[in-house]
């Protein structure tokens, strides 16, 4: 027999009750969860972009100091940072389908970011950092544990 409600989710009524099938994990139930990881990521992205274009000079001069990088220091320094910003707005903007391709785009950079500081600490004796602020002054396997675990955080949240 089924039930039925005036009021879904109350068990009485004329409205047949939603009765879930599976229990969702703990992370799933909580409300606006992959909002608050899409906020860090603006937060992350916002900040370490504004970092980086205030201190332009020594981050464009690290990154020619990087061997393949360092033939494109001032595309490089100003591209990453400026692409930072846009991806940060991208995830606020009211447009939901923006919002999702700014937030899968800011997960791949990501990606290429932990990548690229595990071949840094696994490969290179002179370890050349250019992360803006406070994320920059980190130890190099703090760095690396950050980085995967916003990385875990944003792969986990684009996943439907």
């Amino acid at each position: 027999m089924q039930k039925y409600s005036d009021d879904p989710g109350t068990g009485h009524g004329r409205n047949p009750c939603s009765v879930p099938s599976k229990r969702r994990p703990f992370l799933s139930r909580l409300p606006g969860w992959r909002n608050l990881v899409r906020l860090s990521y603006v937060f992350l992205f916002a900040y370490t972009g504004y970092s980086k274009l205030l201190d332009h000079v020594p981050f464009t001069r690290g990154i020619a100091r990087i061997p393949v990088l360092g033939h494109f220091p001032e595309a490089i320094g100003w591209g990453v940072p400026l692409l930072e910003l846009v991806l940060a707005l991208g995830m606020v903007v009211p447009e939901r389908r923006v919002q999702r391709v700014s937030f899968g785009i800011s997960v791949t950079l990501m990606a290429t970011f932990t990548l690229y500081l595990l071949l840094m600490v696994s490969l290179v004796k002179e370890k050349l950092c250019h992360c803006g602020g406070v994320i920059g002054s980190l130890g190099w396997m703090e760095h690396l544990m950050f980085n995967a675990a916003i990385l875990a955080l944003g792969i986990w949240s684009t996943r439907k």
